[in-house]
């Protein structure tokens, strides 16, 4: 997906081709760093006996823990260069931050469409980033835990969740199908689409 924003990027006839791309990373950092402010912002805090006789209001601390959060992300160095040049790491960020607002949208009850979402953009994600593909057994398991606390973890939801999992996998059949027409499948002395996916 990462490729194909950048080509789409590319097409635009505005500036020069180096710029367009970093733009895309810039665009795909601000979102990651919108998100993490969400996702911090919206915690509950636990407040002790003595915040709570000092009226400080929860909404206060909560707007600070988000920003302070998504500052951090934003001025971090290595983020901060994925983000200011044509690389992939913000995109896999702005995947994997996604993957935690659906599953909290979930948590609290906003229905199994989120859950849906959740499970294409695993599969998406697991296509983009190592990242995504260490974090999948939390993922699964959160989320099999939150389908069991809202009584529907029976089979017909668990395989609807499974199926648009393995469709956001598919992303693989793609890049494969495009390696394949690439004259370094030839040099490869790879003997058709599945050599190339275990490879892959």
């Amino acid at each position: 997906l990462w490729g194909l924003l950048a080509k789409a990027a590319a097409a635009i006839p505005l500036g020069a081709l180096a710029w367009r791309v970093n733009v895309v990373s810039a665009l795909c950092g601000a979102v990651a760093v919108a998100l993490l402010f969400w996702l911090v912002a919206g915690l509950g805090h636990h407040r002790t006996p003595e915040e709570r006789l000092a009226h400080y209001p929860p909404a206060r601390v909560q707007l600070f823990s988000g920003l302070a959060a998504a500052g951090y992300l934003a001025v971090c160095v290595s983020f901060w260069i994925s983000a200011t040049r044509a690389y992939s790491h913000p995109f896999d960020v702005v995947l994997l931050l996604a993957t935690v607002v659906l599953i909290r949208r979930y948590r609290e009850r906003k229905g199994l469409p989120a859950v849906w979402a959740a499970a294409l953009l695993c599969g998406v994600g697991a296509t983009e980033s190592a990242t995504v593909v260490l974090m999948l057994p939390v993922f699964v398991a959160v989320i099999f835990y939150l389908m069991w606390q809202h009584g529907v973890l029976r089979p017909g939801p668990v395989l609807t969740w499974l199926g648009l999992f393995l469709l956001g996998l598919s992303l693989y059949l793609l890049a494969a199908w495009q390696f394949c027409r690439q004259p370094a499948f030839a040099w490869s002395e790879l003997e058709g689409w599945g050599p190339v996916l275990w490879q892959m």
